[in-house]
């Protein structure tokens, strides 16, 4: 199941879903997404966090032996496996496949810093998004980004008209984070107020 980033929290309430994938070329969207599933966790009772860094030359077996091991103090863990590529190879698809094949209590979150459409073609992916949720984090487009500033501001209590978001958006070049940043200023000079 798809389900973009603004959505995320709402899709997150009740029971967690056993597979997550966020991916895309916008490390903000990926980071708060990041944010968002590890605050769902803790809040549904998942204290414990496992994560995986699987560069080139990770061994994917620590995939199972990470999750197969008990935990002293958490029946279930969120097992976050940092994948920067998107591409996990052969024995990375082979084993995530493997993984959300099997009955699990852990909850499996496979973050990519890099991702191409092509990618949503891979048998690792459909196994992936059979099961769970896929997180998509592609950039705000030059003429989306007035409107995701109005909408940041307006989850902080402040309103933008469309002429001061333009301007906005015009200054901050397209730079998300920057952007992300002028709205967490605006929200501290003026808490509640028109912007």
């Amino acid at each position: 199941m798809k389900v973009f980033p603004d959505r995320l929290a709402q899709t997150l309430t009740g029971t967690l879903p056993r597979v997550l994938l966020v991916a895309g070329p916008e490390p903000l969207l990926v980071e708060e997404s990041m944010d968002t599933i590890r605050r769902a966790a803790r809040s549904s009772g998942v204290p414990e966090r496992v994560v995986l860094d699987a560069d080139a030359r990770f061994d994917w077996s620590q995939l199972t032996t990470a999750t197969e091991t008990g935990s002293l103090f958490a029946t279930q863990r969120l097992v976050e496996v940092n994948l920067p590529t998107g591409k996990p190879g052969k024995e990375g698809g082979a084993a995530l496949r493997e993984w959300v094949g099997e009955s699990r209590d852990d909850i499996l979150v496979v973050k990519c810093n890099a991702w191409e459409i092509a990618s949503e073609k891979s048998v690792w992916f459909k196994a992936l998004d059979q099961v769970g949720v896929f997180v998509p984090c592609w950039s705000v487009k030059p003429h989306q980004l007035p409107k995701w500033i109005a909408a940041r501001l307006s989850d902080r209590g402040l309103r933008i008209d469309q002429t001061g978001a333009q301007f906005l958006a015009e200054r901050l070049e397209g730079n998300l984070l920057a952007a992300a940043q002028e709205v967490e200023r605006l929200a501290l000079l003026y808490p509640q107020s028109h912007a």
